[in-house]
């Protein structure tokens, strides 16, 4: 874009210098209005477009020396949708007549108000200011060659003015816009040495459908064309309610640029800055993060390489330091990170999940997501593919996923289409969490999804109740597996959605708790208590033991989205049981078959006995992930039957114990294990 600005720039000072030729050569003899036919010929044959002066062109002498032009506009070619390129409602130049004599040009005054350029790619992808540009270089001739102890042209301008000017862009083939309106630029002391006091103010427009955002500036500028030096003291950039303060220091800026600085802000509402700027993201878990962002660091320039130091970012509840730096002479630059986090919730930055809807009963064929380019991919694939950098994040209290970790330190590779996050280690839960991630994106390919992770020795409460289903502790009540758990799971994906990495998921998940126990739900002492009912027996008091286990041991093995459990057992201090069965992640779908072996016919008091009675009990469970009603109601319902409650009403009654009593005992227990 530095040729655009620079042609940009050109044509403002080919309207002063054509300002300045006018008033030396014709102020005192000529009416420049007489020659308007002339000037519109030459424009026509420089830049191939019309050029239109309906207002008086104005000059004097004395005791300023100026010139004004009025209602100016230079059309567009039909091959553009605008009526015009650039207009201008007024331009006001008055220069000392003694100053262009001696060399030294001293302006009074430069005013320009309601300059619009309309920058346009049309349909057939073509830059009018490209075309332009290449236009009047077909018609210039071969520039001079510059005298290297020739000294640049000496100027001093008093105030320099322009108001109520836009410049819009607009992108036919994309259908990108911006727009830069209510432009207004006022400078004291401008020249050579800089501007005294510089002050911008514009209007930003991301998209035509969002508003304004604006911005001003204001600094001093002090500049050394020979060396190239430039300094900007007292940096105050306002964006919306984004207050900058800093300054700039550089050097070499004609050649090869050399500068530092220091920039603060105050304290903002990063997400409401990011929404005016046209930046799209989705709903969060948390709509009440990126509400307070503050930042501070130091930057230096050398060599192409950008270095920010001294980093200090409030985010929220976190407080981000460090450092960061990125080798600029790329269209995706190399980069290199060093952070460190107090404390990090990830869980309230990411986006909010929405339910799916759960399949209809007849329909079992596989939802299809297939369509899905690199362009809407969740994943930027473009980016990705040109991203390359290392660096390291140390975190010293992080939750993500409901579980809670400290001391993380996590590595970043980026490489040829890889991103690879190793090493990643944490402690949890008084254990130790070990992982590798990549996530691979080549050309013409899918982007694959990979990791391995390991639980050491973590105690497993908090760790279970956040992986436990909802519809789980909802409808069998199990809110916890306490106990030491260790884990090892490999597993990959491919795809371009949430959807799609659910579909492919492949691997194994291995897991074991030791010394634990299922809290929230103890469907054996219910059992216990129908059996002993059938047997006439005194029920036995509630007991922890109905709920401790010696170990669970289980493994899943994924392919294509479905989950196979091959065999979980548990090992409790009074039953045995055993589960297999499988979940599908793409029907959102899961049956489940369960076989419990109670020991001991549930006496408490004789653990130890070698008692050889056994009361085995089985039950399935099967349903969408989804859905409200108890999963496993209707079948156990009917083996409990079979299994207990057959031997329930076969019992006589005792006289002291009339049938009723034990109907409505035993309906009371039925209800209390399995629901209404």
């Amino acid at each position: 874009m530095n040729i655009y600005l620079k042609w940009i720039i050109r044509i403002l000072s080919g309207i002063v210098g054509l300002a300045i030729i006018l008033i030396v050569y014709v102020s005192l003899f000529i009416d420049p209005n007489d020659y308007k036919d002339e000037i519109y010929a030459w424009v026509k044959t420089e830049t191939g477009r019309e050029l239109s002066i309906k207002g008086e062109i104005a000059l004097s002498v004395f005791p300023w020396t100026g010139l004004e032009l009025s209602q100016v506009t230079l059309a567009e070619s039909d091959a553009y949708s605008q009526k015009y390129l650039a207009q201008m409602h007024r331009l006001d130049v008055k220069v000392s007549f003694w100053s262009l004599l001696t060399g030294k040009l001293k302006a009074k005054s430069i005013k320009i108000t309601g300059l619009k350029l309309n920058l346009e790619v049309n349909r057939k992808g073509k830059f009018n200011l490209d075309e332009l540009i290449s236009s009047a270089n077909s018609q210039a001739e071969m520039p001079a060659t510059k005298n290297d102890n020739e000294e640049a042209a000496d100027f001093e301008v008093d105030q320099v003015e322009i108001t109520d000017s836009e410049i819009v862009y607009r992108d036919q083939m994309s259908g990108t816009y911006y727009a830069v309106t209510k432009f207004s630029l006022r400078t004291q002391g401008l020249g050579q040495a800089g501007a005294k006091d510089l002050r911008v103010k514009l209007a930003y427009q991301a998209a035509q459908n969002l508003k304004p955002l604006n911005i001003s500036f204001r600094g001093k500028v002090e500049f050394v064309p020979q060396s190239g030096k430039l300094v900007i003291q007292g940096i105050e950039l306002l964006i919306d309610k984004l207050k900058l303060n800093g300054h700039f220091s550089g050097l070499d800026m004609n050649e090869k640029a050399k500068f530092s600085g220091a920039i603060n802000t105050n304290q903002f509402v990063l997400s409401n800055l990011l929404k005016k700027l046209g930046i799209k993201f989705p709903k969060l878990n948390d709509s009440k993060v990126l509400a307070n962002t503050k930042i501070s660091f130091n930057y230096a320039f050398v060599d192409s390489k950008i270095t920010l130091s001294k980093l200090d970012v409030k985010l929220d509840d976190s407080l981000i330091t460090g450092k960061a730096s990125a080798i600029l002479s790329r269209d995706y630059p190399p980069f290199f990170i060093n952070f460190n986090i107090d404390q990090l919730d990830l869980d309230r930055y990411l986006p909010k999940t929405q339910p799916a809807k759960p399949l209809p009963k007849k329909q079992k064929k596989r939802r299809s997501t297939a369509g899905l380019t690199a362009a809407n991919s969740i994943i930027p694939e473009l980016v990705m593919r040109e991203l390359q950098g290392n660096g390291t994040i140390r975190i010293k209290k992080l939750t993500a996923s409901g579980m809670k970790m400290t001391n993380v330190q996590l590595g970043v590779t980026a490489s040829k289409g890889r991103l690879r996050f190793y090493p990643l280690r944490a402690n949890l839960y008084g254990g130790v969490y070990g992982g590798d991630t990549q996530i691979k994106v080549y050309k013409r390919r899918v982007p694959q999804l990979s990791t391995n992770e390991k639980f050491k020795n973590v105690q497993a409460a908090e760790v279970s109740q956040s992986f436990i289903p909802k519809s789980v502790k909802e409808n069998i009540g199990l809110t916890r597996i306490l106990g030491v758990l260790n884990m090892n799971s490999s597993l990959s994906t491919t795809g371009r959605s949430a959807r799609q990495f659910q579909e492919n998921l492949h691997g194994q998940l291995d897991f074991s708790f030791r010394d634990g126990k299922l809290e929230g739900v103890s469907p054996i002492y219910r059992v216990c208590q129908l059996y002993n009912l059938s047997r006439g027996r005194e029920m036995p008091a509630y007991s922890t033991e109905f709920e401790k286990f010696a170990d669970l041991v289980g493994s899943i093995r994924f392919r294509r989205g479905r989950g196979t459990i091959g065999k979980l057992r548990i090992d409790g201090h009074l039953y045995q049981a055993v589960a297999r069965g499988y979940f599908d992640l793409r029907l959102e779908y899961f049956d489940i078959k369960l076989k419990i072996v109670v020991s001991n016919n549930c006496d408490l008091n004789n653990r130890d006995s070698g008692s050889r009675s056994k009361l085995e009990l089985e039950m399935r469970c099967k349903g969408s992930f989804n859905s409200s009603k108890q999963p496993c109601k209707a079948n156990v319902k009917k083996l409990i039957k079979k299994q207990l409650l057959k031997r329930l009403f076969k019992s006589k009654s005792r006289d002291d114990e009339p049938r009723s009593d034990k109907d409505r005992l035993k309906n009371e227990l039925f209800k209390g294990l399995f629901g209404d």
